[in-house]
């Protein structure tokens, strides 16, 4: 195991938390709390990120061309 991070690691890191973090600002510009009217309803918004999260991580899952755990093989699929 490795116990020291490199500069290309700790930038991977900041940025993983500047996305992370910025989807809670970006949601509460979109569901607009001052008048809702003029935003979206979480109801929305929630299903929205999450599908375009999703696809995002399957194109880079696609192009990293490592191969998926088998379908009957449960344990791997749970932990995801």
């Amino acid at each position: 195991m490795q116990n020291r991070r490199s500069a290309t690691d700790w930038a991977m890191f900041a940025l993983l938390t500047a996305l992370w973090s910025s989807a809670y600002a970006f949601t509460r510009l979109a569901v607009s709390p001052p008048d809702p009217s003029a935003g979206f309803s979480p109801q929305f918004i929630i299903p929205v990120r999450l599908s375009a999260g999703a696809a995002v991580l399957l194109v880079i899952a696609s192009f990293s061309r490592q191969a998926w755990p088998a379908l009957r093989d449960w344990r791997p699929w749970l932990a995801m």
